[in-house]
């Protein structure tokens, strides 16, 4: 593990890329971060979407942004999980990112970002770790 490092929770200043995917630039990151904030607090307490639908695209659009050099990733399922503690969630949901499911619905989601953000192979992953975490619960329960 790393040591604390001086620029935690300050927006990058440079260009970052994964792979083949290129990120904004620092230039709009703060203004997109406002808005995604902005559409988030309007969008969450009137939608009749599913927490995972909501936590998927919450999770996308802010690892989509990519504001931090490093945690981003961290930092999206943080914000996941909070979508769905707002919804009653008693629970953390563990969403690996170490899983190539997880890569890929976050590269199918951005293939369809133009066409209003399909994240519902996200949601899906979200689903099912809530699932597995809800029955691995009840089978340690002693009833």
């Amino acid at each position: 593990m790393k040591g604390i490092i001086v620029s935690d929770g300050v927006y990058r200043e440079e260009d970052v890329f994964a792979g083949q995917r290129i990120f904004m630039t620092p230039e709009l990151i703060e203004k997109t971060m406002l808005g995604l904030v902005q559409k988030y607090n309007q969008y969450r307490p009137t939608t009749k979407s599913s927490p995972y639908a909501v936590a998927a695209w919450l999770l996308h659009a802010f690892v989509s942004i990519h504001p931090f050099i490093d945690g981003n990733g961290r930092m999206g399922r943080i914000l996941a999980n909070l979508v769905l503690f707002s919804y009653g969630f008693p629970f953390p949901v563990p969403i690996s990112a170490d899983n190539d499911e997880y890569i890929k619905s976050l590269r199918l989601a951005d293939r369809y970002y133009e066409k209003g953000r399909d994240t519902s192979h996200l949601a899906l992953i979200i689903l099912n770790s809530s699932h597995s975490i809800y029955k691995n619960y009840l089978s340690n329960l002693e009833l």
